[in-house]
């Protein structure tokens, strides 16, 4: 159930994104979607000003974002490898 309030709060992002004509309307709905605690609230402040820039977002050479994105991916494909090969007892349900 999380996960599809996550899933449906970043499609929103994109959504709204591009009605307001925010720069980078995907860029907003992926950040959500990767590290929604952040970026979710962020833009919900961020669409009170469409106009206004947000570099860390929205800039064409910032590689910072590309970066993040590349590190979330990296420990999520760690932590997926660890779970496969320690298998369900790593993980008790009591």
């Amino acid at each position: 159930m999380l996960f599809g309030l996550f899933v449906g709060s970043s499609l929103w992002v994109i959504w709204d994104a591009q009605a307001r004509r925010i720069p980078k309307p995907w860029r907003w709905g992926a950040a959500s979607l990767l590290l929604w605690i952040v970026f979710f609230p962020w833009y919900a402040s961020r669409r009170r000003t469409p106009k206004a820039p947000c570099p860390f977002v929205e800039a064409d050479r910032s590689r910072l974002p590309l970066l993040l994105v590349a590190v979330l991916l990296l420990q999520f494909l760690l932590a997926a490898l660890i779970a496969t090969k320690q298998g369900p007892a790593a993980f008790p349900l009591h």
